[in-house]
């Protein structure tokens, strides 16, 4: 190597590093086809707190089985997530109210009932209707944005997790303190009983 007025190889010439593993989604993906199982959504979808949608079915199926991703383990019960009504045209998701499909161009919102309209018709029914919803008439506007962009959809999901995780530790010194006045009052009673027992 060298000496013939030839390049001399480098090191990065020659060894060859792994690409990191990148784990993008195709946006267009996100909404037609389930965040867990990657199917095409059936007619049965739920969101969670962060806005992601999923088959009913899939998620149930993984929270039977106890297959949650890691990502994804402040989903642990049907309290986490709300069953959505979708009104559909052609295997896509539409807004009732303005007829645009749900992609990319067009945000969408979950209300707190379960349905699925677009931001401009929430913002456009808050000042007409006041604070019920405009297809069941339900009373509070509470709302989940819909597949949030990604990076803003990972932070949400971070913070749930830290929260779930919390929560798992209080329950877990909870129990703990539980455990330790169980085994300080059992010397107790047995000593009481063992007195009675003498008088």
């Amino acid at each position: 190597m060298g000496c013939d007025g030839g390049v001399v190889a480098r090191r990065d010439d020659l060894v060859k590093d792994k690409k990191k593993e990148t784990k993008k989604c195709n946006t267009e993906d996100r909404y037609r086809y389930c965040s867990l199982t990657h199917k095409l959504f059936k007619k049965r979808v739920v969101c969670d707190v962060v806005g992601r949608l999923y088959n009913k079915d899939g998620l149930l199926k993984a929270l039977i089985n106890h297959e949650m991703p890691e990502e994804l383990r402040y989903i642990h019960s049907k309290k986490d997530f709300i069953e959505l009504n979708i009104e559909w045209s052609n295997g896509i998701i539409v807004c009732p109210l303005k007829k645009v499909e749900f992609s990319p161009g067009h945000q969408f919102v979950a209300l707190k009932c379960g349905c699925v309209i677009s931001k401009l018709a929430l913002d456009e029914i808050k000042s007409i209707n006041g604070n019920k919803c405009p297809l069941c008439e339900t009373e509070g506007l509470e709302f989940i944005p819909l597949n949030l962009p990604l990076e803003e959809m990972e932070k949400q999901m971070e913070l749930h997790c830290k929260l779930f995780d919390q929560k798992q530790n209080k329950t877990k010194f909870i129990q703990k303190e539980e455990n330790k006045i169980a085994l300080v009052t059992q010397p107790i009673a047995n000593t009481i009983a063992d007195q009675a027992k003498i008088m």
